[in-house]
């Protein structure tokens, strides 16, 4: 009996290790928002379940992916490594993402996500604690960091944005997405080539 057990238990622990890995993305189905006076079309899209950490980041820095986050301002100080990663210019984000074999949001798609979060936001670190319900189960939506955006042709930053694509603030960090979903022509050439090979997270039943 007991030879016949244990690798039933071995894989067992593969089956859950496999889906804890899978976890920490979720598939969004898209959908319409309201963007410039506009409706938009969202494809759907895969989007990292939280912000990128403090920790993660500097895992990209070290392996000279990433710069490191350079600044004297004492609200850009890692205090917790668990906490999403802040003070990140745009390259930064974008560099971030492209390790991960990701890339940034477009506007449309944190749109959607930001419009589906219902409640008071709370800083929701490594989704430890409830915060804002949203029917993807993401965490830090409307929390103290906000993440950049990409533009439509996926090569820069979006022209919506409130901030230099050279600010170092706290509330800019990252947040990295995957899909299908082409390009649109912009006109504006591209400067940043991310990659989109990753294994696909089948949605929730």
């Amino acid at each position: 009996m007991t030879v016949g057990f244990l690798p039933d238990m071995r894989w067992s622990a593969v089956v859950v290790v496999l889906a804890l890995a899978c976890a920490t993305r979720v598939t969004v189905t898209g959908g319409k928002v309201e963007l410039d006076e506009a409706r938009v079309e969202v494809d759907p899209f895969e989007v990292d379940q939280r912000a990128a950490t403090a920790e993660e980041y500097a895992r990209c820095a070290a392996a000279h992916a990433c710069q490191p986050i350079a600044t004297d301002d004492p609200l850009c100080a890692v205090r917790d490594p668990e906490e999403p990663a802040k003070c990140l210019r745009w390259t930064d984000a974008a560099a971030y993402c492209a390790w991960r074999s990701a890339r940034l949001p477009t506007d449309a798609e944190r749109s959607l996500l930001d419009r589906s979060a219902k409640g008071e936001p709370h800083a929701q670190l490594m989704c430890r604690e409830p915060g804002r319900d949203n029917p993807f189960g993401l965490c830090d939506l409307g929390g103290p960091v906000e993440t950049w955006t990409t533009n439509a042709a996926f090569d820069g930053p979006s022209e919506r944005a409130s901030s230099t694509p050279e600010d170092r603030t706290p509330t800019l960090g990252a947040r990295c997405v995957h899909s299908a979903a082409l390009p649109r022509p912009t006109g504006v050439p591209r400067k940043l080539q991310t990659g989109v090979r990753i294994i696909q997270v089948k949605p929730p039943n």
